[in-house]
């Protein structure tokens, strides 16, 4: 029978372990094994929500009354998605738990932008060959920067879900810290498509991180690459997004 019923995070166990991973944190919140409400979408397939409602015509209401999902996207377009507690979508795992690319054909191209970070604590010895222009790789930033912009260009083949984008800029940029000795990268991307460029960026600012490794793990083999993160994104629908600390 069609339409909306419950299902427990042990019946999910079996049946799908991606759900039954997104049930059991729901009841560990205090939901329960009920905490999740298997639901079905446009096309009539099943998605995952928190404490949403079925809404007229598909999606799901929020807590707000706010329909998610409903009329946003064309038949064509629509796909099974995981519905979180506190809104928001899991867009690439559909209702039976496996992988999907979203399909944004549909979404009018838009300025996008996005800035990454990452840190790599070299040790002072490994600092020093860096900063002395004595390591044995030769010029350490420069190819590291190519290596971050040809892995942008990339990213698509390297991260399975991700769309191919016309990218128009990729940029590295650097910051040394004498006294920590490290050195902090920043990779932005930017486009005019229909999704963001949010991984083009941390795939930049990886491989950047992961050359500057290479290149230096003759002098160290402790350095340490850390704090990968996304700083700040704009465009879509989403609009502008930006870390607590970013600057």
């Amino acid at each position: 029978m069609r339409g909306w019923s419950f299902v427990s995070a042990a019946s999910q166990r079996t049946a799908n372990p991606t759900l039954a991973l997104l049930a059991s944190r729901a009841g560990g919140r205090g939901g329960g094994a009920m905490g999740l409400r298997l639901a079905h979408t446009h096309s009539g397939s099943s998605a995952v929500t928190g404490k949403g409602h079925p809404a007229p015509g598909g999606g799901v209401l929020d807590g707000g009354g706010r329909a998610s999902g409903a009329g946003e996207r064309p038949a064509s377009a629509q796909a099974d998605a995981v519905a979180l507690e506190g809104g928001g979508l899991l867009t690439h795992i559909d209702g039976s738990g496996k992988a999907s690319m979203v399909d944004v054909g549909y979404k009018a191209p838009t300025r996008r932008e996005a800035v990454a970070a990452a840190t790599v604590a070299l040790g002072p010895v490994a600092y020093g060959a860096l900063t002395s222009g004595a390591n044995a790789k030769g010029d350490v930033l420069a190819v590291a920067r190519v290596a971050g912009i040809l892995a942008a260009k990339k990213t698509a083949e390297l991260i399975p879900l991700c769309h191919p984008l016309l990218l128009s800029h990729v940029g590295v940029e650097y910051t040394l810290e004498p006294r920590s000795h490290a050195l902090h990268i920043r990779a932005s991307a930017a486009c005019a498509g229909g999704t963001g460029v949010e991984m083009e960026a941390m795939t930049a600012a990886a491989v950047v991180a992961l050359t500057v490794y290479d290149m230096c793990k003759a002098a160290s083999k402790g350095i340490v690459v850390k704090d990968l993160r996304l700083v700040r994104k704009s465009g879509g629908k989403s609009g502008e997004w930006r870390a607590d600390d970013a600057a």
